[in-house]
């Protein structure tokens, strides 16, 4: 399958660096297999100075922002390390990537999976630590922190207190409301506390295995809309709706995630997209023990035009369906 990244996002100050030199020091999978690319801002950086990770296994990327004119230097950079490995015949287990802490991590996604090396790395899981003490100041005030939040798989609450279960519970929530796909995990600086699990976890390309049905949110104009049905889709008009939807909102539409019950298929399929990429997968959930959901994160979506068309895709797939069994 390749080698897995995991992306860690966050604002500025979040705690990112202190999360991953954590993660390196607690992980059982040998350093010599993990590279770490930092992405700083100005000609001199300072972050991967605090790196307890060998300075061999640890790539910088100064001067700019790797979501916008270092995502050549990127994709260089990846291609390097996958030469270098090959070459000298080294096993390469994971690779790290932590942004800047104003970055729009979009385009990376978009960099990482539109990649010719993509057949040597895929993009794991996408964490973002988000800083609990200062979350209402950072969301008021800048775009970045929204964009990070939107497209979360897991959010690492940092600054604050694992056994605060109101605040835990209140800030999660908040986060639910921008990114319902995602979970949260609280990072304690206790070193007699477990270390979040961090490698291998897969997350990015999995559906949940539940939404809350939240309200549509429109916080900034940011909004989730949840789509839910309880009987079987047509599989040749499931590719149509997509592609009218993503057609119809192009930038608008940022994350997208679900599980598919499909006609004459025995398990669920998943369907995972961002921005205008996506892509379908078998899961391993039986399909007569759950119901299509598919959640839409995005901005300025015509919640009622989209609703509409989800339901004409219904009312054409029940049709299908009964003239197939006539």
């Amino acid at each position: 399958m390749g080698i897995p990244i995991v992306l860690v996002t966050g604002f500025l100050g979040s705690g990112k660096t202190s999360l991953i030199n954590r993660v390196i020091e607690e992980t059982t999978i040998p350093k010599a297999e993990i590279i770490i690319i930092v992405n700083e801002l100005g000609e001199v950086g300072v972050d991967h100075h605090l790196m307890i990770h060998s300075k061999e296994q640890v790539f910088q990327l100064n001067n700019g922002c790797m979501c916008c004119n270092l995502r050549g230097d990127l994709l260089d950079t990846l291609q390097s390390i996958q030469k270098v490995f090959s070459r000298e015949q080294r096993p390469l287990s994971q690779v790290v990537i932590e942004t800047t802490g104003i970055a729009d991590p979009r385009s990376i996604i978009q960099t990482l999976e539109g990649t010719a090396l993509s057949h040597y790395y895929y993009l794991d899981s996408i964490l973002t630590v988000v800083d609990c003490q200062n979350i209402d100041y950072t969301l008021a005030n800048f775009p970045e922190a929204y964009h990070q939040i939107l497209v979360a798989d897991r959010f690492l609450l940092s600054k604050i207190d694992w056994q605060d279960y109101e605040q835990i519970a209140a800030v999660s929530y908040k986060l639910a409301e921008i990114n319902p796909l995602a979970d949260s995990v609280v990072i304690s600086n206790k070193p007699t506390l477990p270390c979040p699990a961090f490698f291998n976890q897969s997350l990015f390309n999995h559906a949940p295995e539940y939404v809350e049905e939240l309200p549509h949110h429109h916080h900034h104009q940011f909004q989730s809309i949840v789509l839910t049905y309880d009987l079987p889709i047509s599989e040749s008009l499931i590719v149509p709706w997509f592609d009218w939807l993503l057609y119809s909102f192009k930038e608008n539409i940022y994350r997208f995630k679900g599980f598919l019950q499909v006609q004459n298929k025995d398990l669920m399929v998943t369907v995972h997209g961002v921005h205008t990429h996506y892509h379908f997968e078998m899961s391993n959930r039986l399909a007569d023990e759950a119901v299509t959901q598919i959640v839409l994160i995005g901005r300025d979506l015509d919640s009622e035009a989209i609703s509409q068309s989800f339901m004409q895709l219904i009312h054409s797939s029940k049709a299908a369906y009964d003239e197939s069994n006539l």
